[in-house]
């Protein structure tokens, strides 16, 4: 009795996370709500270029580059110096300099009117993360080339088989 009690109360507990169990929340695997840190921007030495995402970038666009924050997740940056904010898309990765959280878009950097000073202190909220991400690095933003699941190509015959002739004439020719 007591290893059939003993079971499926560790049955029941191997279900709980350790998270769960603690009464933390469900949703750890999120990324940080809330960053601190200093932001750049970059623009026309890159215009053109591809992103990580796989599309070219646009400085023109409001969109940024994280060094962790899944592709697709929409942030607002907020300048605290002034308090202005944008919103922008994270489709890239960087930035490549240490102490840097982020770089926007030199469309980004002229709403929080830092172009000039060229860098900012910033928070960034996490509005909102695309769902599942295909895995990164490899083959990304391509189409798969497995064929196996396609039906075998149909025989192609060069002519049809003729079966009985008689010797006289062609069967296609004009009479």
């Amino acid at each position: 009795m007591k290893f059939v009690v003993i079971c499926g109360i560790s049955s029941l507990l191997s279900c709980i996370s350790p998270f769960e169990a603690k009464g933390a929340s469900a949703h750890r695997a999120l990324p940080t709500r809330v960053q601190y840190g200093v932001a750049s921007w970059y623009g026309e030495q890159n215009q053109g270029r591809l992103m990580a995402s796989g599309l070219p970038f646009d400085e023109h666009e409001m969109v940024a580059a994280h060094r962790t924050l899944p592709l697709g997740t929409q942030v607002e940056v907020t300048n605290l110096k002034n308090g202005r904010s944008v919103i922008v898309r994270i489709m890239d990765r960087g930035p490549h300099r240490a102490g840097r959280i982020i770089d926007l878009s030199k469309a980004a950097a002229s709403r929080l009117h830092f172009t000039r000073r060229g860098l900012a202190k910033v928070r960034l909220v996490v509005l909102s993360t695309p769902g599942p991400q295909p895995r990164e690095g490899g083959r990304r933003n391509r189409v798969s080339c497995d064929r196996r699941h396609l039906a075998p190509p149909h025989p192609v015959h060069s002519r049809p088989t003729l079966v009985a002739w008689s010797g006289r004439r062609t069967p296609w020719a004009a009479q």
